[in-house]
């Protein structure tokens, strides 16, 4: 009883401060906090009484998606796109839904089909999605390409990220460090399970343009490595112990 109260209390304060503030405003200042049932709830309640507006599935989708529950983020979203299947914004969001749940194929002809019809502006957003996909089915030459049409738009965390580790995939270390740099002035806004796969993907960078430096200059390398053993940054094991390896052989 006391939980059903305070959450009724909390639904009060929400819906009050709806007068001023967008709902999708609020949505996604409660998933910054991790407030998911908070989240689902109040969008719920708005579909119940506008089952027409396509965007109230589209942030219930994100939220159960931020939640890593792709599968109810799935169904929220499959049925929109029943409803609404000429809304790109629908498709675009299906598309997310599928990249996540590792259906890349199915994901590119979704972002394709609602390409040519959404403004300039948002086409990034679509370009990011594209290029995470080409990256997963290892198409590292089309991933490039879309990850900096992306960056076009607004530097970004994800397809920075993404963009070092096509260049890492592709062994053009000077460029995949490049990239990590630029997107560590942004990581301070990402989760902190973000903050390990990131220093892990450079730390594995930096690494390995040490081992190419290595058959020319022993000197810049064993420098490059003893940087990176006392880097708290890329304290990561898997790191340190390949470290650790090459400066005994140096």
């Amino acid at each position: 009883m006391k939980y059903l109260f305070s959450v009724g209390i909390l639904f009060l304060i929400i819906t009050l401060a709806l007068g001023k503030e967008q709902l999708s405003t609020v949505v996604h200042r409660l998933l910054a906090q991790s407030n998911y049932q908070e989240a689902r709830l109040l969008l719920e309640e708005h579909l119940r009484k506008n089952p027409d507006r396509s965007d109230y599935y589209i942030l219930l989708s994100e939220v159960w998606c931020a939640e890593g529950k792709y599968s109810n983020a799935f169904r929220v979203i499959v049925k929109a796109y029943e409803y609404f299947p000429s809304n790109p914004y629908v498709a675009k969001e299906l598309a997310d839904v599928y990249r996540s749940l590792g259906e890349y194929k199915k994901a590119l002809a979704l972002y394709r089909q609602g390409l040519p019809e959404i403004p300039e502006k948002h086409k990034p957003l679509w370009y990011y999605g594209m290029g995470v996909c080409y990256y997963e089915l290892s198409e590292y030459d089309k991933a490039l390409r879309f990850l900096q049409e992306a960056l076009k738009g607004k530097i970004a965390f994800w397809p920075l990220y993404y963009l070092g580790k096509t260049y890492l995939e592709q062994e053009r270390f000077d460029e995949a460090c490049w990239a990590f740099e630029r997107a560590e002035l942004q990581l301070h806004f990402q989760a902190t399970w973000a903050t390990n796969l990131f220093y892990y993907a450079w730390g594995t960078a930096r690494l390995e343009q040490a081992l190419r430096i290595r058959a020319t200059n022993t000197l810049v390398a064993r420098s490059t490595f003893e940087a990176l053993l006392h880097d708290n940054r890329f304290s990561d094991r898997r790191i340190r112990e390949r470290v650790e390896f090459w400066l005994k052989r140096l």
